[in-house]
């Protein structure tokens, strides 16, 4: 929201500063300066001001970007492999959708994971993002999808806990049951570094077939400054 901030003058009465203070002052949307007229009853004698509105906030709210889905899977060597449209709204702007900038990483050549990361900038320099997984596999062979970011920061000292993810079968709905990781034994939060978590497939599909591997990086940064105490 952008609000405006009012100014006045008057050749009247000398209590004409309490009756502007009197005067509600509205949210301006308008990013240019308006011109109002109010009058006040409260304080008397009182002429009609003429007040100006200036908007003085900054824009810090990015644009927002969307896409039908955030989880694709494109078997190997699809030539019909587009990524998706993406549209992007911005709460001052609008409709900025033709401002994006798209960086599609997927090679429908090699089977394995992928991404397709949107940008877009708004009038005020604020950054909006959205990254869509691409799964490019074999056949149809089940699909390891996983949740949260990656790569995924942790603060050392902190409790870790596995985002984890889902499996996609195009005959079997319910194979998210049998997705595992070894985040147990992959890294301990207590000792910085960059650590890789792996996620399989515990039992094949109805077809004998399991989805291939994906990783996720796990980063173990301290970024909290110790603090001292003074004990008298």
């Amino acid at each position: 929201m952008r609000l405006g901030r009012a100014s006045a003058t008057s050749a009247h009465s000398p209590s004409f500063s309490q009756c502007l203070a009197s005067l509600p002052v509205d949210p301006v949307p308008a990013p240019t300066p308006l011109l109002a007229t109010a009058r006040c009853a409260k304080v008397s004698p009182c002429s009609p001001a003429r007040m100006t509105f200036t908007n003085d906030l900054v824009d810090v709210t990015p644009p927002v970007i969307s896409t039908a889905v955030t989880n694709m899977v494109v078997e190997e060597d699809d030539i019909n492999y587009i990524p998706p449209t993406a549209t992007a709204i911005d709460d001052i702007s609008g409709d900025v959708s033709a401002s994006i900038s798209t960086n599609d990483t997927v090679n429908i050549a090699i089977p394995g994971l992928y991404t397709v990361t949107y940008t877009v900038l708004d009038a005020a320099g604020n950054e909006g993002r959205l990254i869509v997984q691409v799964q490019v596999v074999v056949g149809n062979r089940p699909v390891i999808f996983i949740s949260g970011a990656n790569p995924l920061f942790l603060e050392a000292g902190t409790t870790f806990i596995d985002p984890g993810g889902n499996i996609t079968d195009t005959l079997q709905p319910d194979l998210s049951q049998h997705l595992q990781s070894n985040a147990a034994i992959a890294f301990g939060a207590d000792k910085l570094g960059t650590y890789e978590i792996t996620y399989t497939m515990a039992k094949p599909d109805r077809q004998g077939l399991t989805a291939a591997p994906v990783l996720r990086t796990v980063v173990v940064q301290d970024t909290i400054a110790p603090v001292s105490y003074v004990i008298t």
